[in-house]
C-alpha cells in the first residue's frame, strides 16, 4: 500500500497539528473518566472528553451529540449546531448567559 503523502509531509502535519496543543491522556486521566462515565451515563470516549477538557481548565466543549447546554461537572456542552443560522461567535458569546 502507497503511503498517503511522504515522511516530510506527514511530519509537517503533525507538527500543525501540535500547535493545537493535545493532552496526553495518562493514568489520572482514565481514572478520573470512570466515575464521569458513571455519573453521567456518557460513553468512554465521552467521559475521556469531559475529564480531559475539565483537566485543561476549559468550562466548555463543543460538542453536537451530547444535550446542548448540559452541565457535566464544571464543563458545560455546547451543540454548535443547535441554533442554527448563528455564527460560532454568536453561539459563544451567548454563553455568558449560562
Amino acid at each position: 500500500m502507497k503511503p498517503a503523502c511522504d515522511a516530510e509531509e506527514a511530519r509537517a502535519i503533525v507538527r500543525d497539528l501540535a500547535a493545537w496543543q493535545p493532552v496526553a491522556v495518562d493514568l489520572a486521566i482514565l481514572e478520573r473518566a470512570c466515575p464521569i462515565q458513571e455519573r453521567y451515563i456518557l460513553s468512554w470516549w465521552n467521559s475521556l472528553i469531559v475529564v480531559t477538557a475539565h483537566s485543561c481548565a476549559c468550562s466548555v466543549f463543543l460538542k453536537e451529540d451530547l444535550q446542548h447546554g448540559r452541565l457535566l461537572g464544571q464543563v458545560r456542552v455546547i451543540d454548535p449546531f443547535a441554533s442554527p443560522g448563528l455564527a460560532l461567535q454568536e453561539v459563544l458569546a451567548s454563553l455568558q448567559a449560562w
